[in-house]
């Protein structure tokens, strides 16, 4: 790109005036002069509005303001961007004059004293800002001289400027080496004015802002129910209560965060309905399948960049109890604190509520069969009875063992029975899902849904058969080891015509 000879003098001129640093400055516009924001406090502090001087204007969010100032330095004229604003995201003010920048911290800053910033010979910004609340009240003037002429530019006198909406998407470390350290660095005290904020810094820091504020109460942590299985933690800080079914716990577990004490809500369930267990910390909230528990291992979730759930399960009685490990781990500054809140504990699963036998919604299989589809291989036999109990509506002493889902049909012939076409289509349409023989007599059908669960193939058992005699006179419905008489009528009129 060719440099014309008013930006070699421009340039030259700059550089004698030691201001070199805004030579390469992007230009403004007169900035308009709109309406105060309504976010911010006082709604009568305006700003400069000079064209062809300086023109200033808030930002939305009341956070700062925006400027195009114009200096002339006789050969000629440039514009530069002026701003001032309170950046909370990274915890600094932010100062700026065309390409100069300053970002003093708000950890440290002078609250109150008089600050200057200077640009070579020529510019001086003098500014002192006061912390009061989530406001900050600032003065700043701006002194320009150029070769003897003196030019004194007053901007903000006594402005209020608002802490901007967080955003939480960002994330943020401390500077330094550890919290502790910070904490010492910018004399950290319950009492001082940047308390508040120090203390949401460290939160964001532990990657846990959004639920921080998210306490439980201690004396609220009651059990009305009594569960000789599930021995509760006797300890300071912490306080257990088992769950009105038995199937778990809940704690209000108190921590040390180094600015503040916090108690949070940690839950550990177990849940038949869903065949899954269920844990939390404050509102993160974790669900594991029981199908894809591996027995007998210590797993962990972490929360934030602090908190660690581990839990370690096993099963027994064809999962109808658990035995359960499960603890909260807090770590800062590479020191651990572990709270164990279970501990070889055994957890009865409890009887899932179902209308009998007579459901309509026993001989129902899809359920069950979209359920299943993408199950992992390391299933273990003994989970799959309480699984498919569960789907049914059923208890898992009204399933066959699982030594007899290896039992064949046993397919009788019967000539010219229609049923025997029946049963054909049914393995035929479901590629050999759903394998059926008829009854003898042709008096009704008997099926096995066989459900692949990868590692074994169980083969769900049910029959219709009809009964054509009396006193029965009716249909027999069977599934698995549960059975149905339905009566056609419970009085007869015979006669001959």
């Amino acid at each position: 790109m060719a440099v014309g000879a008013m930006d070699v003098t421009v340039e030259a001129l700059f550089r004698s005036l030691e201001i070199s640093e805004l030579f390469l400055s992007e230009p403004c516009a007169d900035v308009v002069n709109k309406e105060v924001p309504e976010t911010c406090s006082n709604q009568n502090e305006t700003l400069p509005n000079t064209p062809g001087l300086l023109t200033c204007d808030y930002t939305e969010d009341c956070s700062g303001i925006e400027c195009c100032m114009v200096v002339d330095f006789k050969i000629v004229t440039r514009t530069f961007k002026l701003w001032f604003k309170v950046d909370t995201s990274v915890y600094s003010l932010s100062l700026g004059f065309g390409s100069v920048t300053w970002t003093p911290s708000i950890f440290t800053f002078p609250w109150g004293l008089q600050q200057s910033q200077t640009v070579g010979d020529v510019l001086k910004i003098r500014y002192a800002v006061d912390k009061i609340g989530i406001e900050y009240k600032t003065n700043l003037e701006v002194d320009v001289n150029i070769e003897g002429r003196y030019l004194s530019i007053p901007i903000l006198n006594g402005h209020m400027f608002q802490e901007p909406t967080l955003d939480l998407s960002k994330p943020f470390s401390l500077p330094g080496s550890s919290v502790s350290s910070f904490l010492s660095d910018v004399g950290y005290s319950a009492g001082n004015a940047v308390a508040n904020i120090t203390q949401q810094a460290v939160f964001r820091h532990y990657g846990i802002f959004d639920f921080v504020d998210l306490t439980c109460d201690m004396a609220a942590i009651t059990s009305t129910t009594s569960c000789p299985d599930i021995p509760l933690q006797e300890r300071d800080g912490v306080r257990c209560a088992v769950n009105q079914d038995c199937s778990g716990i809940h704690c209000c577990v108190e921590l040390d965060l180094l600015v503040a004490q916090r108690s949070f809500l940690l839950t550990f369930k177990v849940d038949p309905d869903d065949f899954e267990f269920h844990f939390s910390i404050a509102n993160k909230n974790f669900n594991v399948s029981l199908f894809g528990v591996p027995w007998g291992l210590q797993q962990v979730a972490s929360v934030g960049n602090i908190f660690k759930l581990a839990y370690k399960m096993d099963s027994f009685d064809y999962g109808r109890q658990f035995q359960v490990d499960f603890s909260v781990s807090i770590t800062i500054d590479n020191i651990q604190q572990d709270i164990q809140l279970l501990e070889g504990v055994h957890i009865i699963t409890p009887a899932k509520n179902s209308n009998g036998p007579g459901n309509a919604e026993l001989l129902s299989f899809g359920d069950i069969l979209a359920t299943i589809k993408e199950l992992p291989s390391t299933l273990r036999k003994e989970q799959i009875l309480p699984f498919v109990a569960s789907e049914l509506g059923m208890e898992v002493d009204d399933l066959r063992s699982p030594d007899e889902w290896a039992i064949e049909l046993d397919a009788e012939s019967v000539p010219d029975c229609p049923l025997a076409d029946v049963s054909k289509n049914a393995s035929s349409s479901t590629k050999g899902m759903i394998k059926c023989a008829p009854l003898s007599y042709c008096q009704g059908i008997k099926c096995h849904v066989i459900l692949d669960l990868k590692v074994v193939q169980p083969k769900i058992q049910f029959s219709f058969e009809i009964m054509p005699c009396f006193p029965n006179f009716g249909l027999r419905l069977n599934l698995e080891n549960m059975q149905r008489n339905i009566k056609f009528g419970s009085t007869y009129d015979i006669r001959e015509d």
